[in-house]
């Protein structure tokens, strides 16, 4: 999560908003709150706001951040008894919602909180062949005919792990997906076009990586068009890559939504007597098979 500034409303007393923007740099930003590991808790001391309780000469500000489960708190303990603390979620997948809770104990009164700040998506990705995969993990051996493909999102400066990315249709009117080795006549065995994605949802990793995205056709597929005499052939299909972000509903409450971070991702395979080819993102992949 970058340093940057939650769009919200802040519904709290002027002196608690000056004594949280001076002392914090904003939760808004996480500036205070993403740098502690697992439960570590920091303590600071300031002047106190424009307006604190009478007597009160100082104001002491307790905060804790567990990035785990993206939960913490501010205190703001101005002297004597009276206190007041901000409860917080930094809401999954996308990290880029806020929601919580003031707590006037001393008033007896708790006033609900959210934000949301621009999602951060990735600036690209980049793509490498993985391995060969079988349509099953119990088929036979040796029908490995598709393509694994694994991705790493960029930048590296920006941790994306624990978030997910999903494909969309990316094909259009004047690029729709296209599959010369298909027939009408082979519905009634079963195959489809292979002009269309199937919709895929994957985990990132820490590392920033996921997949693998499998591209390719079955390996009974490619023993009936070569049998029907298919081939040469090929299929095209355009994937437009997104990832999870989250918004906030009217009760405060975080929702997810994808946000397409790279569109018009090339897919396709290609079928000859001997060899097949598995092609993602300008990238491609040849085997002989069997």
């Amino acid at each position: 999560m970058r340093n940057s500034r939650f769009a919200s409303l802040w519904y709290t007393t002027p002196e608690s908003l000056a004594v949280a923007d001076r002392n914090l740099g904003t939760v808004n930003g996480f500036t205070a709150l993403s740098g502690s590991e697992g439960g570590a808790s920091h303590r600071s001391k300031r002047s106190g706001a424009s307006r604190r309780p009478q007597g009160a000469l100082d104001s002491e500000l307790h905060r804790h951040f567990d990035r785990n489960s993206g939960q913490g708190w501010w205190r703001i303990e101005w002297g004597g008894s009276y206190w007041e603390q901000f409860s917080f979620t930094i809401e999954k997948p996308g990290c880029n919602s806020i929601r919580g809770s003031w707590s006037f104990p001393n008033y007896s009164g708790t006033i609900g909180w959210a934000g949301v700040k621009p999602c951060e998506i990735p600036s690209g990705e980049s793509t490498a062949f993985n391995a060969w995969w079988k349509a099953h993990p119990f088929d036979m051996p040796g029908t490995d005919t598709i393509g694994g493909w694994k991705q790493t999102l960029l930048p590296s400066s920006v941790n994306f792990g624990g978030r997910t990315v999903q494909e969309q249709d990316g094909n259009t009117v004047s690029n729709p997906g296209t599959d010369s080795c298909w027939r009408v006549q082979d519905r009634a065995l079963g195959l489809t076009p292979a002009t269309q994605i199937t919709g895929g949802e994957w985990a990132i990793y820490e590392d920033n990586s996921w997949g693998d995205d499998l591209v390719g056709w079955v390996a009974s597929a490619v023993n009936y068009y070569r049998q029907q005499g298919r081939v040469p052939c090929s299929s095209s299909v355009t994937q437009n890559m997104a990832i999870s972000c989250n918004d906030i509903d009217g009760a405060l409450s975080a929702i997810t939504s994808f946000e397409i971070y790279r569109p018009g991702v090339q897919l396709g395979m290609d079928l000859e007597d001997t060899r097949i080819t598995s092609r993602r993102g300008g990238q491609a992949e040849t085997r002989v098979w069997p």
